[in-house]
């Protein structure tokens, strides 16, 4: 929500963006509670810019009485209403001390001022995301805006967004990064054991976390059945996987991108060929495979039993980014030296007798 806090001549707008499981639980609504006592004694609170009775560190410390999880994105931080053209004087300096300002402030809104932002970092000693809105006076205006933030998120959830926003350095970005790789967008199922579900990857890493048994396995197996990768070690166990994924008659469809950005839907009804369609539909009857750079399949037995080197596994997965394993061989032999001639060094003696008796003691230093 947007609340106008009482601070300056405008009052500064703030978002406050509210963990809904704990705001709104067992059907008590406390950003309702919140709200009243915002306004308690404004009539009509409804009407907009109308400015709640806290100021910031009032606001700060009844948001934290409610033990309940939020953070806070400050709006249009430049203009009027903004916390920057609003805060003269020693009133940034004068929250520095307030815990709560720091661990909830997560955004600063439309900055554009390197000067506020050096002020903002003296006070507080961080710099919060920058990131852009639309700041829409209707529904149907939510997104149009001149600049867009962009989140790396697994989910779409609040913890997600929240946490985006605190490793902003690596999750948030004014661009979508190039895609250069095809990669599965999605898995969806049809008949059999997952029937009806979707699962929904990411273009970059993927990480299946669950117990034995909750059907890890089943999922990968299922993505190789599909592409036609045929299993090398362990394939009775594998068959038996994908049958009982699959079920009789079931099917899986993977939604594939490529490097391109051009989609496709690869699909497989077990027992009976792989289809491959094209955004239109269009069966294009080709090898799934050759929408990708290159496919490598290990299971965990794959991997355990795997004759390979391990500088070639892995210059299989990174494709050539570790360079010729001869440079690595020549760096490891020159370390074995140097850690060779360090204790033959050690070898001497502490304790050296001079011609004429008497002893001479060394330090060692490292």
């Amino acid at each position: 929500m947007e609340l106008t806090i009482k601070e300056g001549a405008n009052g500064i707008h703030t978002l406050i963006v509210f963990n809904p499981g704990e705001w709104l639980e067992n059907g008590s609504n406390h950003i309702q509670t919140f709200l009243t006592a915002a306004f308690a004694t404004i009539p009509n609170p409804e009407n907009r810019n109308v400015k709640s009775i806290y100021d910031l560190k009032k606001v700060f410390e009844q948001l934290e009485a409610y033990g309940r999880d939020y953070f806070v994105v400050f709006a249009h931080v430049d203009q009027n209403s903004g916390i920057f053209s609003e805060c003269k004087g020693g009133l940034l300096e004068s929250l520095a001390g307030l815990t709560s300002f720091k661990n909830r402030v997560l955004g600063l809104q439309k900055s554009r001022s390197r000067d506020n932002l050096n002020q903002f970092e003296r006070c507080f000693g961080f710099l919060p995301a920058l990131v852009e809105g639309s700041d829409p006076k209707s529904i149907t205006d939510i997104g149009k805006g001149d600049k867009c933030t962009y989140l790396k998120i697994g989910e779409y959830s609040y913890s997600a967004i929240k946490f985006a926003l605190q490793d902003y350095r690596d999750r948030v970005s004014e661009n979508v990064s190039e895609n250069k790789h095809g990669f599965i967008e999605s898995i969806s199922f049809q008949g059999g054991k997952f029937d009806g579900q979707t699962i929904t990857f990411s273009r970059e890493l993927n990480t299946l976390i669950g117990i034995r048994g909750s059907g890890k396995s089943s999922i990968l197996e299922a993505v190789r059945y599909v592409l036609g990768l045929t299993a090398q070690m362990d394939k009775d166990y594998k068959d038996s996987l994908v049958k009982n994924v699959f079920g009789s008659g079931g099917k899986a469809t993977l939604n594939v991108v490529d490097k391109y950005g051009k989609h496709y839907f690869v699909s497989r009804i077990f027992g009976e060929q792989i289809n491959v369609l094209n955004e239109s539909g269009n069966d294009l009857n080709i090898n799934p495979i050759s929408l990708f750079d290159g496919v490598q399949y290990f299971g965990q037995k794959d991997l355990s039993g795997s004759t390979d080197h391990e500088n070639s596994l892995l210059e299989k997965l990174i494709s050539g980014k570790i360079g010729q394993p001869s440079n690595l061989d020549s760096f490891v032999s020159e370390l074995v030296g140097n850690v060779e001639r360090l204790l033959d060094v050690s070898k001497i003696p502490q304790q050296m007798p001079t011609a004429n008796g008497r002893s001479y003691y060394t330090a060692n230093r490292t």
